[in-house]
């Protein structure tokens, strides 16, 4: 799910939307959501220890251990692998030994190392369980009626009719899709609490403390600097959490991403849970740079939406993921081209600004960003600071569409020879083929687009030009007369190497700031900001010589002048030096954030709004 919407679902073998599905030992995280609204409610304290509430963990080994080191997994009680199996009476080798059930063998530990050392195989969570009493009537009065889970959800009992806490919980794949949402928007579904808001935001924080407690572990391995903290394991490098099953069981939400995911599986290897662990990741495509920001901001509009909360109907029923695929791609081609159309039409004097400072680089004029917008308004008047936006549309709305056909047959590529070669499934791509993927398609799309960027650019500056424009369709006819068709393709590997570039460079830079800044413990809505900022800038600034001579290129041909790519390089840094190639830098920053965020606000309430109109159009011509 992304911003509260479904974006994929996928039902293998025909399993039914109803059917529940075992989460083994991601359970915790319904133990550790009761014990905290319990403790919001002033009914548990953070501060007592566990047999103050369950006076039969007196003289145990969990005498004197508070709720918060048992949910960090941290009592120092670390048990055999095999003890639980025994006391569930399912060891291969249980010969006459008696099973003695959960609460048994919680009752029977002994006295911990007292180290703060996270231990996987323990009983701390079925002590928390004891603490809240009631557990199964407490998740069904606290958490899930009040997230509107559609199915009732299951909790495994022992011999004893005890429920397991610590990997009891069964529920279907929509209502577990609630819950993860629910944690996402901070505890809360629409207006109402569910989980205390500092609960969520405290299992997020990871400190020395908790890194340590990590430090060397089995289950450290695939990430080092990772932490488990109140039963979730928090990702070293972002702001996100996971609640990991054997088996391959997930629960995944990342507050940076907007997302949350969630995969029920029955692994084939038990033995092997580090390798189901990535795998489970790397089939959410989370595992790399390739997150659902990532994906959505580069225009990989490839997802399925639809409107979640809604019932039985926010999801196919099952098999393929592809059941409404062209249709929904329609929807997101229809969307982006819409939303970029838009803001093209705001940012466009930003545009003509940065046209004009390079033109009269050109000629040896040099000016300020204020200075070039004085000039124009003085020239053209305001409406001069909109010269060109007939062909910045169109530009954006023929290149979104082929921006978004060419990455799918790029990738589709990409699937079938990893399929051949390394084994990668369908629906992965590692960071280095995203990279490449979207930097190949945008520049597809910007050498299909480069004679709506001719015009484009030479509109924006045509006021100062005997030739006069009336339209971009004159325009290229103009053009394709005066100069042949060499002349609409002007500038051609400047346009595509100032294009294709940037989004991959941007999401590179991006990712990796917010990685390090975040190791640093700042705050995640500076750590955005600023990794974006200063990502938006060095992309810029590496993209700004090709930008700089793919405009001069479009711009001398008015002459009848033609040179090439190299020849332009010389003259402009013979003429201006080497901040000749920077020109119009601050106009075109300035205008990269402002699109970002307009674009993607726009493109998010079109996407499901267009899909719902697509399938209500189509669901109607059916039936007719």
């Amino acid at each position: 799910m992304h911003h509260g919407k479904v974006v994929y679902e996928y039902l293998v073998d025909g399993v039914p939307a109803w059917q529940t599905h075992g989460l083994n030992s991601a359970s915790k995280v319904f133990t550790g959501c009761v014990a905290a609204i319990l403790a919001d409610q002033g009914k548990l304290s953070w501060n007592k220890p566990l047999h103050d509430y369950a006076p039969q963990l007196n003289g145990t080994g969990y005498e004197g251990v508070m709720m918060q080191a048992a949910l960090d997994m941290q009592s120092g009680i670390v048990l055999d692998p095999m003890a639980e199996f025994k006391a569930l009476g399912q060891h291969p080798d249980q010969g006459s030994e008696p099973a003695i059930g959960v609460a048994g063998l919680t009752l029977s530990v002994k006295q911990g190392t007292g180290k703060a050392a996270y231990a996987p195989v323990c009983t701390d969570t079925d002590a928390v369980g004891m603490a809240c009493k009631s557990m199964p009537e407490l998740i069904s009065e606290l958490i899930w009626v009040p997230i509107g889970a559609k199915e009732d959800a299951d909790m495994t009992l022992d011999h004893f009719r005890t429920p397991i806490y610590n990997g009891g919980m069964c529920a279907t794949l929509q209502d577990l899709g609630r819950f993860t949402n629910m944690l996402l928007n901070k505890g809360k579904v629409g207006n109402k609490q569910v989980v205390p808001a500092a609960y969520v935001e405290d299992s997020t924080v990871s400190t020395s403390c908790l890194r340590e407690a990590m430090n060397g572990n089995f289950y450290n391995m695939p990430w080092p600097g990772a932490a488990f903290h109140n039963t979730f394991f928090l990702d070293p490098d972002r702001k996100a959490t996971y609640n990991y099953g054997a088996f391959g069981n997930l629960l995944y939400v990342d507050h940076d991403a907007s997302a949350c995911c969630v995969l029920l599986s029955a692994w084939e290897k038990p033995n092997e849970q580090i390798q189901e662990w990535m795998s489970a990741l790397q089939e959410l495509e989370l595992v790399n740079s390739t997150d659902f920001r990532t994906g959505l901001q580069l225009g990989l509009a490839q997802y399925m939406v639809k409107e979640a909360g809604t019932g039985d109907d926010t999801a196919p029923s099952s098999g393929s993921p592809a059941t409404s695929k062209g249709q929904n791609k329609l929807a997101s081609v229809l969307s982006g081209s819409f939303s970029g159309a838009v803001v093209s039409v705001c940012v466009q004097p930003l545009d003509v600004i940065r046209t004009r400072l390079q033109a009269d680089a050109a000629k040896g004029i040099s000016r300020s960003t204020a200075g070039a917008f004085r000039v124009l308004v003085k020239e053209q008047g305001v409406r001069g600071l909109w010269r060109g936006t007939s062909p910045t549309v169109a530009r954006l709305a023929i290149g979104v569409g082929v921006h978004f056909l060419a990455l799918e047959f790029i990738k589709d590529a990409i699937y079938n020879f990893g399929s051949k070669g390394a084994g990668h499934s369908h629906g992965q791509l590692s960071a280095a083929q995203a990279f490449f993927s979207g930097g190949l398609s945008r520049g597809v799309a910007a050498a299909v687009t480069c004679p709506v960027t001719v015009v484009k650019t030479r509109m924006e500056y045509v006021g100062t030009s005997s030739v006069q424009y009336r339209g971009t369709v004159h325009a290229l006819r103009t053009i394709a007369a005066s100069e042949g068709a060499s002349g609409l393709m002007r500038g051609f590997w400047p346009t595509v190497l100032s294009n294709a570039p940037f989004s991959a460079l941007y999401y590179m830079l991006y990712s990796d700031l917010r990685r390090r800044f975040q190791k640093e413990g700042r705050s995640s809505t500076g750590v955005n900001f600023v990794s974006g900022t200063v990502a938006a800038i060095t992309a810029t600034l590496a993209t700004q010589p090709a930008d700089v001579i793919r405009t001069r290129m479009q711009l001398v041909a008015h002459n009848g002048v033609h040179i090439s790519p190299l020849q332009t390089l010389k003259v402009a840094t013979k003429t201006g030096g080497a901040k000749a190639l920077l020109v119009g830098t601050v106009p075109r920053v300035m205008k990269r954030t402002v699109q970002t965020a307009v674009v993607w606000t726009l493109y998010e309430e079109l996407v499901p709004r267009v899909t719902m109109l697509a399938e209500a159009l189509n669901g109607s011509s059916k039936s007719s």
